[in-house]
């Protein structure tokens, strides 16, 4: 069992390929089981970059709307072409985005099967192997958001079974697909196919037709892929500044995106989740409370790459295995130079987790498994010929039980829309009406109602500052309307946006509803300005005309009103 040139059993080869497919294929259809729960289903990240596709189904949906617009144009162009071709067909971007999971696990598995059989790994051992990776991957809910980073674990791992089989068209092909679906993922992938130059056992640069090959058929492929990011002009840049972020509460302990949370700790730099090097998942979340975890966490995530790397090849192994046991490590320094270099040029790259989390998840575990469970074989292998592969039997058990009985995988994170009667009447409404509301339901809104919101938490994405500062400016001027004590606020905001209609809960235009608005403590100075103002008992005008106007509907608890009763 301890290689290809072993293993001439190509029905149990298939046997064991069979299991990891069954592995991942079981997981997946729990997501799917909570995905079609209900008719208001809708995953939590999908909510951003799904909602505004349905424009290419029916036109009249968002015209002109900010939000739409700004996650479109984040959108990488691979990642559009996609979902746009499954549009042609008249298919809705969020059925696609439910059945997604399934085919991306499948890929997942087959890919990174293949990486650790071009490792030498025995059928067991990469079946082990693959089956611990997608374990978690699992423990992440990247498969069903049907975002880009969804694509990332599938189109890294093809990336990496290229490079190992020394392929330099298939290379450049995987690389640009990343590009084009999860650029942070590329950029690891160019640091990866750059250092394909440097030959770990020989300790220096060594430029052989081969490896400059495929060096430059990776780093093409990037680079043609990440081009139209680089000539591109958006409406929502730049990057917002470190200065602004760390005096933002959006970006502090309870904001939306908390990433100064923890900063200058091992914690922040290592385990954080938006700023961190490790996957939490890895052990990270003990090192807050006990630092000396940090370096059982380097021992156990680093060891088995290095060990891995440092292999020797056995008699008559091909040298192709020996290259494909150097790409982990190859893969660790490419990922802690752009997370090195993320945290340097913040928010410029983006978030620094990105670029070590989601790559470090993909190959420790195949690392790990190619280390350990040889070793563990090899005695049983000896003591009955059978030993070994009841070893691998029994492991293969054990993972199936745990994602079956573990209630955390594999994670969808989906979210059940509770106001039906609310989507319904707002669907109702003309294409164009725009909602204005402060209720955390206006999450849901463009997915289930598929009207535009004017703000809504989902939607308060602060990295491009041109997007951010506008919302800001509409949410502080939409909080300063709601709580106007006269109309003519209301009025102003109409006029300014051409708002269709609010949407309200009567109840939480009261003061003791102000502390648990979604708003109060990422805008503090308009939540002290309203409670101030509503200290003296006067109520907002709003209040008043959702009592007074016979134009105003309820459903499912909300207050829906049109803006012809400011009139009134």
């Amino acid at each position: 069992m301890t290689g290809r040139a072993r293993d001439g059993d190509g029905g149990r080869e298939c046997l064991w390929l069979a299991l990891t497919f069954t592995f991942a294929a079981v997981a997946t259809s729990q997501l799917m089981i909570q995905a079609f729960a209900g008719p208001w289903v809708v995953q939590d990240d999908a909510r951003q970059f799904l909602f505004w596709m349905r424009r290419w189904l029916e036109p009249d949906l968002f015209p002109g709307d900010l939000i739409s617009r700004y996650f479109e144009a984040v959108s990488p162009l691979g990642f559009t072409a996609f979902y746009r071709s499954f549009a042609a067909l008249g298919v809705d971007p969020f059925l696609v985005g439910k059945l997604l999971p399934l085919p991306l696990a499948l890929a997942t598995a087959w890919f990174g099967w293949r990486f650790a059989r071009a490792m030498a790994l025995p059928p067991p051992v990469a079946c082990m192997a693959t089956g611990l990776m997608l374990l978690f991957v699992f423990l992440r809910d990247d498969f069903a958001s049907a975002t880009p980073r969804a694509f990332a674990a599938p189109l890294f791992l093809a990336f990496l079974d290229q490079l190992a089989r020394r392929r330099p068209l298939s290379v450049f092909v995987c690389a640009g697909l990343q590009g084009l679906f999860y650029p942070q993922i590329a950029l690891v992938a160019g640091g990866v196919a750059g250092l394909v130059l440097i030959d770990f056992s020989a300790g220096f640069p060594w430029i052989s037709r081969e490896r400059l090959l495929l060096a430059m058929a990776g780093l093409a492929g990037v680079g043609l892929s990440l081009l139209p990011f680089a000539f591109a002009s958006s409406e929502f840049g730049p990057a917002i500044g470190v200065a602004a972020a760390r005096a933002d509460p959006m970006f502090l302990d309870g904001g939306r995106v908390p990433f100064f949370q923890d900063v200058n700790t091992v914690y922040h730099y290592l385990c954080g989740r938006r700023s961190g090097f490790f996957p939490g998942e890895f052990g990270c979340y003990e090192v807050r409370s006990n630092p000396l975890v940090a370096l059982a966490l380097f021992v156990v995530v680093i060891g088995p790459v290095l060990l891995l790397a440092r292999r020797g090849g056995e008699a008559g192994e091909p040298a192709e295995a020996v290259f494909a046991r150097s790409i982990p490590l190859r893969v660790l320094i490419a990922a802690a130079v752009l997370f090195v270099a993320a945290h340097l040029l913040l928010f410029d790259l983006h978030l620094p987790a990105r670029y070590g989390k989601t790559p470090l998840r993909l190959v420790v575990p195949i690392a790990l498994m190619a280390v350990a469970l040889p070793w563990a074989a090899r005695p049983l292998a000896r003591w009955h010929q059978h030993g070994a592969t009841g070893l691998f039997a029994a492991l293969l058990t054990v993972l199936f039980v745990v994602v079956l009985v573990d209630k955390r995988m594999p994670r969808g994170n989906y979210v059940q829309g509770g106001a039906s009667g609310l989507y319904t009447a707002l669907a109702s409404l003309p294409p164009d009406t725009l909602v204005a509301s402060l209720e955390q339901e206006a999450d849901n809104l463009p997915s289930l109602a598929r009207r535009p919101v004017l703000i809504a938490n989902e939607y308060m994405i602060p990295y491009s500052a041109g997007y951010y500062r506008r919302l800001q400016a509409r949410t502080r001027e939409l909080i300063a309307a709601i709580y106007a004590l006269e109309v003519d606020g209301l009025a102003a905001l109409v006029d300014r946006y051409r708002v269709g209609v609010f949407v309200i809960r009567r109840d939480q235009l009261a003061r003791s509803a102000l502390a648990g608005q979604w708003w109060s403590p990422l805008f503090p100075e308009e939540a002290a300005e309203v409670d101030a103002a509503l200290a003296s008992g006067t109520e907002p005008a709003l209040a008043t005309i959702i009592e007074t106007c016979d134009a105003v509907s309820k459903a499912g608890g909300y207050a829906l009103v049109p803006v012809s009763c400011l009139s009134d």
